[in-house]
């Protein structure tokens, strides 16, 4: 079985996609610093880097802190949460 997103397309390793949504509620773990920075993933273009087993594509997003420092976070999409951007954009 293959990922799919919210439309229905085809979603593999190396495809950029459009977060469309984030459920805050997935990620009450969080400080409220960190949920923010999580949830500006809304509306970025990001490229999958991985399919888990659960059928999840994963994207990071990274901020440049200062010349040397990079913070980063990863999260994993579902189908509805996500939608293939055309590589010509």
């Amino acid at each position: 079985m293959s990922l799919r997103d919210k439309n229905g397309t085809e979603v593999t390793v190396g495809d950029y996609v459009k977060v469309l949504s984030l459920n805050p509620k997935d990620f009450g773990h969080l400080e409220e610093k960190e949920l923010s920075e999580v949830m500006s993933m809304v509306g970025e273009i990001l490229e999958v880097y991985d399919i888990d087993e659960y059928e999840q594509a994963w994207v990071t997003k990274e901020w440049w802190l200062s010349d040397n420092d990079v913070m980063s976070h990863s999260v994993g999409l579902s189908s509805a949460e996500m939608e293939v951007q055309d590589a010509h954009s």
